[in-house]
């Protein structure tokens, strides 16, 4: 449990600062069992309607495109350029987790 939580304060300090950067809403998908779970959602200055715009299905399989190829993939990039974002694999020995910016 102390561990979960740790976890958690890294990612949000690591996407609010992310944030400060960018300007940015910020999207993140932690993995397990080899499988992206479901999106956080970091929101600045947007409407909850955008909200589902960031965690739609299609979102979702660029998030998991990232993650299986370890490439990114999405806004500005010739993979799948009609996403809202750009999506980016975080690396351990292997993606662990996908940030989109």
């Amino acid at each position: 449990m102390q561990q979960a939580k740790l976890s958690t304060d890294i990612i949000d300090t690591t996407v609010q600062q992310l944030q400060k950067i960018y300007s940015a809403t910020m999207v993140f998908y932690e993995c397990q069992d080899s499988k992206l779970l479901q999106p956080k959602i970091y929101l600045l200055n947007q409407s909850q309607s955008s909200f589902y715009e960031f965690s739609s299905d299609n979102e979702k399989a660029i998030a998991t495109w990232a993650f299986k190829n370890g490439q990114e993939a999405g806004l500005t990039t010739n993979t799948l350029p009609q996403a809202k974002c750009l999506y980016l694999p975080i690396f351990g020995n292997s993606p662990s987790s996908v940030v989109a910016v």
